[in-house]
């Protein structure tokens, strides 16, 4: 029975996951965060929940498991002791990265950090950096915020533009991404207005 007075907990209530991560990564993270115009702790949520769902992302730590850990249907055995192996320690210059999940997510991701035997923020950050390079999380981000809001034509040339830059790449095994191609856009047009206006502007020049 809940007494009087009492104030009753939200069940949508955020939770608070505060990782440390090198400043080269919450570089790359700010770089899509302006490309994109979206906040950092967006970029940084939407990836690391893509990560956690991902099997293939989730084989990267099945090494590191000290306990068992289930994902759907398939389960990571844990090693059943811990050492110092899997203990994980930082070097070098870092930053704090402020995320916020749901209930549900931040349970999920509580759940991964215990299987491995680390804390929940040195988790996050290992996922999240797993994630945004070894995935294509990051091209689905940029589609989502950019290239979606292109019309079709612009969308068709960007693709075109794409597919011809990488038929005539120097190095077969180096293909350019949309990410990297916006990147160049930008660095081109820069000071020329938001980013989706650089890319019309570069495309509108690109096939006069």
């Amino acid at each position: 029975m809940e007494k009087i007075g009492e104030r009753q907990k939200r069940s949508d209530k955020k939770q608070d996951c505060k990782p440390f991560i090198s400043l080269s990564f919450y570089s790359s993270l700010a770089n899509v965060s302006r490309l994109t115009e979206r906040p950092i702790k967006d970029v940084g949520e939407t990836i690391l929940l893509q990560g956690l769902n991902n099997l293939t992302m989730l084989e990267h730590f099945e090494n590191h498991f000290v306990f068992d850990y289930w994902h759907g249907e398939t389960v990571f055995l844990g090693r059943k002791h811990t050492n110092g192996q899997h203990r994980l320690v930082r070097t070098g210059e870092m930053r704090r990265l402020n995320l916020r999940f749901s209930q549900d997510v931040y349970l999920q991701l509580k759940k991964f950090a215990y299987a491995l035997d680390r804390s929940i923020a040195n988790t996050a950050s290992q996922l999240l950096e797993v994630t945004f390079f070894s995935s294509n999380a990051v091209h689905h981000y940029v589609e989502t915020h950019i290239v979606r809001h292109l019309n079709h034509e612009q969308r068709a040339q960007l693709q075109e533009l794409l597919h011809y830059i990488n038929a005539h790449h120097p190095h077969v095994d180096q293909s350019i991404t949309v990410y990297g191609l916006l990147e160049w856009i930008d660095h081109v047009k820069r000071g020329a207005g938001d980013l989706k206006g650089a890319i019309r502007q570069f495309l509108e020049k690109y096939y006069s």
